[in-house]
């Protein structure tokens, strides 16, 4: 059976691999074939709360891609508008935007003018 969408994957875990290969093709976001090694039971660290979780292993560009199949099972949920990734147990953040750029407009003029200062859209 193909394990759910979003299933973790590991690069570089080609030790201790337990169970057959998948049967299923795993495919990349342009549809090319990614070869899984097979699969392992690994320890994930968030905070102070150490998660088990069985990955399949496989070479991608990522160190791994953390999966909705580890989010649900272990209650996480994803707050976009506070950049944060919650569990049950305590709020990890995943990253951070310390400032805001303002908007920078252009403007091109056939003649040179004078824009005054403090002058808002």
């Amino acid at each position: 059976m193909c394990p759910s969408f979003g299933t973790i994957w590991l690069k570089k875990l080609k030790r201790n691999l337990s169970g057959p290969r998948p049967a299923c093709v795993f495919t990349n976001r342009d549809g090319e074939k990614i070869d899984i090694h097979g699969k392992l039971k690994v320890k994930i660290q968030f905070g102070d709360t150490t998660y088990q979780h069985a990955v399949y292993v496989a070479d991608i560009a990522d160190p791994f891609i953390l999966g909705l199949d580890f989010l649900k099972e272990h209650g996480f949920t994803l707050d976009f508008n506070k950049n944060e990734l919650r569990s049950i147990h305590e709020e990890v953040t995943i990253f951070k935007i310390e400032h805001r750029i303002e908007s920078i407009r252009q403007v091109t003029a056939n003649e040179n003018i004078t824009i005054p200062q403090g002058l808002k859209s």
